[in-house]
């Protein structure tokens, strides 16, 4: 039978979910999304000794109680494909904050059986003083809901970078997203659906010059395809940031989306 944490845990995440007008109809609330595991996260000053040290001594305790190292740190990002982890250390942001977190954190992964357990474990040695502050989130693929619309706070409540995260999709993962960025951005020469480049820069918008070419259905089923990029695999072009012409060509298309959906309506 599912444990209490296990049927209290989406409920809270409905209750505190609160998604904004623009990802309101995306696949991650109309397909209630499965959470696959979830990332405790402790987030910590690290200007500050009596921060730094409460934090970092609940982690050695952590490690220690749930005999988990972190000598092989676990690599979760294609837990939502079935590769269900045991539980393991995953994050380790110190002494540098890393985005999306605007301070200095670490982590544990934590599969779904490990919930009732580990959780009320952080609970419970969350100081009075909030000399750290946590974070409980699941993954579903859905990374931005992920963190910003149904997570647990306790503590203080840090704003997050969202616009470091990648994918947005019940399920997926950044290899996902990548296979998306791929089929979206270069399976379709834009010169051949009546697009030309602007001038000017490597990144500049396309034009349409040609309807009738933008208008077949080949060209039309890729501009959806490119459409759907932002919502489902957000800041996909940090993906080809060591390919400088993939990149400037995804940054490229990303600029022109907006006009994408003008153009459709005239075929």
């Amino acid at each position: 039978t599912q444990s209490t944490w296990g049927r209290m845990f989406p409920l809270l995440a409905l209750v505190l979910a609160h998604p904004s007008p623009s990802l309101r109809d995306t696949p991650c609330l109309s397909t209630s999304p499965h959470f696959y595991s979830y990332h405790v996260h402790v987030l910590f000053n690290p200007a500050d000794p009596t921060s730094t040290t409460a934090s970092l001594n609940l982690r050695q305790t952590f490690m220690a109680t749930f005999n988990v190292s972190d000598s092989t740190p676990c690599d979760d990002h294609n837990s939502t494909h079935g590769q269900y982890l045991p539980l393991c250390m995953v994050d380790f942001d110190y002494p540098q904050a890393v985005c999306p977190f605007p301070t200095t954190e670490w982590a544990v992964y934590v599969p779904p059986e490990y919930f009732e357990i580990v959780v009320p474990w952080f609970m419970n040695r969350h100081p009075p003083s909030g000399v750290f502050d946590l974070l409980i989130h699941p993954n579903s693929g859905c990374e931005v809901y992920d963190h910003r619309d149904w997570p647990m706070w306790i503590g203080t409540k840090w704003n997050l970078n969202m616009t470091c995260l990648h994918y947005n999709c019940p399920g997926c993962n950044m290899e996902d997203c990548k296979a998306k960025g791929d089929a979206a951005f270069f399976s379709m020469d834009p010169s051949k659906c009546g697009l030309t480049q602007g001038s000017g820069s490597p990144t500049a918008p396309y034009k349409l010059t040609n309807r009738d070419q933008f208008c077949s259905q080949p060209c039309l089923h890729w501009a959806a395809e490119v459409q759907e990029m932002p919502e489902l695999c957000p800041n996909n072009c940090d993906m080809y940031e060591d390919d400088k012409s993939m990149h400037d060509h995804c940054l490229a298309l990303s600029s022109t989306i907006i006009s994408f959906g003008q153009w459709i309506t005239l075929c």
